[in-house]
């Protein structure tokens, strides 16, 4: 377990109904479009290590 570290279980890759989540590579973590994704938070809800937040926009 990593506790609010990524590391690289592709669960938010995986469940994203988006396509919004990019894998960078081994070692270089996922970037996150947030302009495409809906803010659904499926990827925060399955993220196993807490490393994803879904805050509401300011």
């Amino acid at each position: 377990m990593s506790c609010g570290n990524c590391f690289e279980c592709d669960n938010c890759y995986g469940v994203c109904p988006d396509n919004a989540i990019t894998k960078l590579g081994s070692g270089k973590g996922f970037s996150i479009d947030l302009d495409y994704g809906k803010g659904c938070g499926l990827c925060a809800a399955e993220c196993a290590c807490g490393a994803i937040d879904v805050v509401p926009e300011e």
